[in-house]
C-alpha cells in the first residue's frame, strides 16, 4: 500500500510540473503563438530566364553573368515604394511592337538588348559583354519608365516622347550608389549610341517610337552628364564638342529635370 501511494504520488508530481512547464511557455510566448503570417511588401523583381533559342545564349551569360541589373532593381527598391509588384522579365521573345506597353509583367527581348547593343564582331568577349550589359540597363530603363508611371499614376507635362528618355535618365541618378560611375556612364555612352545608330539609320524603329529620338536621347545623356561634368568629361567629348552640349546647359538641364521628376515621384520615395 505504500508503495502504490508513493507512485501515485510521483505520477501527481510529474503531471503538475508538465503543466507548470507549459503555463511558462504560454507566459514566455504568447504573441508568437498569436503572430499573423508577415505579407511581403510590394517590389522591384527581377527574372533572367534561360534562352529559348541559341542565338540570345551570348546576352543572357553576359547578363546574368554581372550584379548590374541585381543591383539596380535592389537599389529601386530601397527609393521607391510601390502599390503593387513589378517583375522585370529578360527573355527569348521577338522584338517588341511599335506601341508602348505599360502591362506587367515588364518583359524585355534579349534581341532587343542585341540590337541596342550594335555589338561589334570585331571586340573581344568581354568588351562585347561590356557593351551588352550597358545596353540592357538603357533597355530595362527605357521599357521600365512608362509601365512605372502607369502604375504610380504619374502623369507628365514634358512634350510627348520626352517622358521616358527623361524619366530613364532621372532613375539612373536617383539611386546613387546602387549603381557604380561606371554603369551610368555606360548608360550615357549607350544612349549616344542610339543617337548614332539613329543617324546612320541603324536604330530598330521601335526605339524611336518610344521618345529616343536624336533631341531627346542626346537629353537623356546630357542629364546624366550634368549630374557630374567633372568626372564624367571624357566620355562626353563627343557631345561637349557641339556648341549646343555644354557643361552648364547639361547641369541646367539635370537639374531641372531631375527635380521635375522627384516632385512627381516625391509621394513614392522611401528617403
Amino acid at each position: 500500500m505504500e508503495q502504490a501511494i508513493r507512485r501515485l504520488h510521483n505520477t501527481m508530481r510529474h503531471a503538475l510540473h508538465c503543466v507548470y512547464l507549459g503555463f511558462l511557455l504560454l507566459l514566455v510566448t504568447p504573441h508568437a503563438a498569436q503572430a499573423e503570417p508577415v505579407q511581403n511588401a510590394p517590389a522591384f523583381t527581377l527574372s533572367i530566364l534561360k534562352p529559348e533559342n541559341e542565338s540570345d545564349t551570348f546576352t543572357y551569360e553576359a547578363v546574368n553573368s554581372s550584379n548590374m541589373l541585381p543591383d539596380f532593381v535592389q537599389a529601386l527598391n530601397d527609393v521607391i515604394s510601390l502599390p503593387r509588384t513589378i517583375e522585370i522579365r529578360i527573355m527569348s521573345c521577338e522584338l517588341p511592337s511599335s506601341d508602348i506597353s505599360t502591362t506587367l509583367p515588364v518583359t524585355l527581348c534579349y534581341s532587343t538588348i542585341q540590337h541596342t547593343a550594335l555589338l561589334d564582331n570585331g571586340l573581344d568577349d568581354a568588351a562585347r559583354k561590356s557593351q551588352i550589359m550597358h545596353a540592357s540597363l538603357l533597355s530595362v530603363l527605357g521599357t521600365l519608365s512608362p509601365v512605372l508611371m502607369s502604375q504610380l499614376d504619374i502623369s507628365s507635362s514634358s512634350e510627348y516622347g520626352k517622358d521616358t528618355p527623361q524619366l530613364a535618365a532621372t532613375l539612373a541618378l536617383l539611386v546613387g550608389d546602387g549603381l557604380s560611375h561606371d554603369a551610368v556612364e555606360g548608360v550615357a555612352r549607350a544612349a549616344l549610341d542610339i543617337v548614332d545608330a539613329e543617324e546612320n539609320q541603324e536604330l530598330p524603329a521601335f526605339w524611336i517610337l518610344r521618345g529616343f529620338n536624336r533631341g531627346n536621347t542626346n537629353d537623356m545623356a546630357c542629364m546624366i552628364y550634368g549630374s557630374d561634368p567633372q568626372g564624367f568629361a571624357d566620355a562626353f567629348l563627343d557631345i561637349t564638342s557641339n556648341e549646343t552640349v555644354s557643361s552648364e546647359r547639361c547641369y541646367g538641364l539635370f537639374s531641372q529635370r531631375t527635380d521635375y521628376w522627384s516632385s512627381l515621384l516625391e509621394s513614392h520615395l522611401k528617403r
